[in-house]
């Protein structure tokens, strides 16, 4: 549905002038400059009609002949319906809008928004925008905007001009070209989602860079497709997620929403399916160079350098990124003894290597290319890091050189290399970069990228606050509960004396009060009541510190190991699985898993649980027996069918006891969404 889009043969610019100062103009004459071999008109109703250089003005949609395929609206939000209207008449395949003050200022913004949308629907043209800041693909010479980039493998989906700009020139100093970018804009129809699949499907493109800020409602499940479809292609993903916190959000009537976080969320969806998630723009470049250059591998580094100080920060990189120094096999080490002057440190193993003392990299560049083929064919090494002065030492430049050029050969025959530069624009350096190895600024952004290539990532992550909503009496939770296959034990309300004498022991009295989230910590639990003489002092207590309140009555469940299940509701994603740590320290330890309900195979549950930390507690760690983690999934996969029956309801079992055999629910809070939630 976007080809016509990204590949035109027809395109017009509505806005257009003789003078090269409007954006419309600058797009005219940047695709005039890059030879779009299509026909280009500029629509302009008071501008003299007639050919130009390199496209013909016309003074509307109507004068262009034959059909027309893309347009650039650069007009101000006063003129943008009536423009897309025009546009539906001609059965234009697709139109980006350039204008702001939409639906980011507010109701009125977003009523003219809907107009647009329908305006554009009647006659099916597909939207970029509002508020894009343009668009451009390559393979086309397509420029609705700047021509920030040289061409090359990368498409970037983004909210943010600015951090376009920034990453043109993080780009540029990494050697990375684009194959595309995108302005989304306000997606209020091509989201992030459509694009993600096109771009999967587009053979120039081989990764994908992407700023987001958020999806509109609606557009998280077709956001979700887009990276299950890059996946599919192996095509890495690469995402600068802003927007991390939501202060002052609204505390849920659940503990799950309590400890929400939709920040958590948006690490479980992109991990899910196996997207990268980076906090900077120069993480963002960073991560998309190695995504083209480097194969996946399993994170063991062969470390050489100039200095010590070189090599320690690097091993302390390696370590906090969860990579490895690599042992070398002893054929390689006997291969290396020779090569290393002889007052160069031996580190165990003889990695990291330092070459800093008389003879090495100072005195004799082309040693750190012997070296490193000396490597390159160990089969326990999965990358080489090369780090210090390599490239500027004047006096041995011709060697540098030399030395540069077999590190491009090894580089080409299939060796990961990467290399920390402190003078990157020194030729030998420069001769690595055009031969396509990886050259980081800093040692530290060098490492950070190559643990984003690590083939075995760990997923975790949290939900965000439910809504508020009406909180079911025990008996009508567990009742719901057990109709998804959940099965919680037999739960009572009583309100007098009366009926707590019938009450079989053992037996638990819990307070139940809508506005009561701690019980155990406000003294509203009675544990362990083993006669009814115990039950009905424990009752008389209750009542006397908490008049007028039922109580919750249950068997008293056999100890277990203490789990939180909870299921709690996402503007963006929807319903949204927790799994963690339970009972009175859910929220102090934050060992909490989160996975979006509709991503909850049986596989992606059993992974959501091996990411908590006390997974080795229920796996039986320590010759304890293992715990039902079966049952533990089956009751998880239950929430799902709980949010497809019961839009926007959220759900706090805590905690839940696990046992070799089975499980059991010792406390269920279930909010249903109030009226118009959900959904």
């Amino acid at each position: 549905m976007l080809g016509r889009l990204f590949h035109p043969r027809t395109v017009a610019v509505i806005g257009a002038s003789d003078r090269r100062v409007n954006w419309g103009s600058r797009a005219l004459a940047t695709m005039v400059e890059a030879g779009f071999p299509g026909r280009l008109f500029g629509v302009n109703p008071t501008a003299p009609p007639g050919p130009r250089n390199g496209f013909t003005m016309v003074p509307h949609l109507d004068a262009v002949p034959g059909e027309i395929d893309a347009v650039l609206i650069s007009v101000g939000r006063e003129m943008a319906v009536a423009a897309v209207r025009d546009c539906a008449a001609r059965g234009v395949g697709g139109a980006v809008l350039i204008a702001s003050g939409f639906g980011e200022l507010g109701p009125a913004g977003r009523r003219l928004e809907a107009e647009l949308l329908a305006a554009a629907g009647a006659g099916g043209v597909r939207l970029v925008g509002p508020n894009s800041f343009g668009m451009c693909h390559a393979a086309g010479r397509v420029y609705f905007g700047r021509r920030l980039f040289a061409p090359g493998p990368v498409a970037l989906l983004t909210q943010s001009g600015n951090v376009t700009l920034a990453l043109a020139q993080a780009a540029e100093r990494a050697g990375l070209g684009l194959s595309a970018y995108v302005g989304v804009g306000n997606q209020i129809d091509v989201g992030f989602g459509e694009l993600l699949e096109w771009f999967a499907e587009d053979c120039a493109t081989s990764t994908v860079a992407m700023y987001v800020e958020g999806l509109p409602p609606g557009q998280s499940q077709a956001f979700l497709a887009g990276l299950a479809a890059c996946r599919r292609r192996g095509k890495p993903v690469i995402v600068l997620k802003a927007g991390r916190s939501r202060h002052g959000a609204a505390t849920a009537a659940t503990h799950t929403g309590a400890l929400a976080s939709d920040d958590r969320v948006w690490r479980a969806a992109l991990e899910g399916f196996g997207a990268t998630r980076v906090d900077s723009v120069e993480a963002l470049a960073d991560a998309a160079l190695c995504a083209v250059r480097v194969r996946p591998h399993a994170g063991r580094v062969l470390v050489v350098t100039d200095g010590g100080g070189d090599s320690v920060l690097a091993v302390d990189a390696l370590d906090r990124e969860g990579l490895k120094l690599a042992s070398l096999s002893e054929p390689t080490q006997a291969a290396l003894a020779p090569l290393l002057p002889p007052l160069a440190p031996r580190h165990q193993g003889l990695n990291p290597l330092t070459l800093d003392t008389p003879g090495g990299l100072q005195d004799a560049p082309r040693l750190l290319s012997d070296v490193v083929a000396a490597v390159a064919g160990d089969p326990g090494v999965d990358a080489v890091v090369v780090g210090g002065n390599f490239g500027s030492v004047g006096a041995h430049r011709e060697d540098e050189l030399a030395a540069a050029a077999r590190l491009a050969e090894l580089a080409g025959s299939g060796l990961r290399l990467l290399v920390q530069a402190r003078r990157p624009e020194e030729e030998p350096i420069q001769r690595l970069r055009d031969a396509g190895v990886p050259v980081f600024a800093s040692m530290d952004r060098l490492v950070r990228a190559l643990a984003t290539r690590r083939l075995d990532v760990p997923a975790s992550g949290l939900p965000r606050a439910a809504p508020a909503g009406r909180l079911l009496p025990p008996p009508e939770a567990a009742r719901l509960l057990a109709s998804a296959g959940l099965a919680c034990p037999p739960m009572t309300l009583v309100h007098d004396p009366s009926q707590v004498a019938a009450v079989a022991t053992p037996a638990c009295l819990k307070v139940w009060r809508v506005d009561l989230l701690h019980k155990s910590e406000s003294g509203g639990v009675r544990l362990g009541l083993m006669t009814a003489e115990a039950v009905a002092a424990a009752a008389a207590d209750l009542w006397a510190r908490f008049p007028g309140a039922p109580l919750l009555v249950m068997p008293m469940l056999a100890p277990g190991f203490e789990i939180l299940l909870g299921l709690s509701w996402d503007p963006t994603f929807g319903p949204v699985l927790a799994v963690g740590r339970g009972g009175i320290w859910a929220e102090v330890e934050d060992d909490v898993a989160v996975l979006p309900a509709r991503m909850a195979t049986p596989e992606a549950v059993a992974r959501c649980v091996r990411g908590l930390r006390c997974y080795p507690m229920l796996a039986g760690g320590r010759g304890q027996p293992p715990l039902d983690l079966d049952a533990l999934h089956a009751a998880l996969l239950a929430l799902t069918t709980v949010a497809e029956r019961h839009p926007g309801i959220t759900a706090d079992l805590n905690p839940v006891m696990v046992y070799e055999h089975g499980l059991g629910v010792a406390d269920a809070r279930i909010l249903l969404p109030s009226e118009g939630e959900g959904g």
